[in-house]
């Protein structure tokens, strides 16, 4: 019953989902940049000669 309701009352508001999505693409923009700071792809650093490592954005 409770996800009933808080599903109709997203629905018929506008604001919050506008308020919902930004949130949202706020989570999905940090998670691509940890992603990429983390080296994605399970590639990891093994020299530590400066300019070895080709950071691509």
């Amino acid at each position: 019953m409770i996800r009933t309701v808080q599903l109709l009352r997203y629905l018929s508001d506008a604001p919050l989902r506008r308020r919902v999505t930004a949130a949202t693409n706020k989570v999905k923009a940090f998670n691509g940049f940890s992603q990429w700071i983390g080296f994605r792809n399970g590639r990891v650093i093994t020299d530590n000669t400066p300019g070895w490592w080709p950071l691509r954005a």
